[in-house]
């Protein structure tokens, strides 16, 4: 089994390295199939890498965000300092951060979704801050 640190960076890098995309039909309707694919089979989560790697794969700008994001959030982990979005997902909780992933797979405008969750205002009033 996936530890949960990781799962947990794995879809925070994710949902930051989305809220950088600009809008297209194709990849939001994948994003879409990977909420369809939760929605059927909610254990999918449990290894949600296995979800976005075919996404990463065709979408080079995408993937290359999520590794930036991705190698920043273990870098957090590692020196725990502060700033911006990425303290929310490496200080909520994983159930929190699945919640934001789904929600975000599931919309029908994904990448506005995705940067309206990263955007720092909302974040602190999702943490209650």
């Amino acid at each position: 089994m996936i530890s949960e640190a990781i799962n947990r960076e794995t879809l925070s890098a994710f949902i930051l390295a989305l809220s950088c995309q600009e809008h297209s039909a194709s990849l939001q309707a994948q994003i879409n199939h990977i909420g369809e694919q939760i929605q059927a089979d909610p254990a999918l989560l449990e290894q949600p890498i296995v979800l976005i790697q075919p996404l990463l794969a065709a979408y080079p700008q995408l993937d290359a965000a999520y590794q930036q994001f991705y190698s920043e959030l273990e870098q957090k982990n590692i020196n725990r300092s502060k700033g911006g979005p990425i303290d929310f997902y490496q200080e909520a909780s994983t159930a929190e951060i699945t919640n934001v992933f789904k929600d975000v797979v599931q919309s029908t405008h994904s990448i506005r979704r995705a940067k309206k969750t990263t955007q720092p205002s909302l974040l602190q009033r999702l943490m209650g801050k």
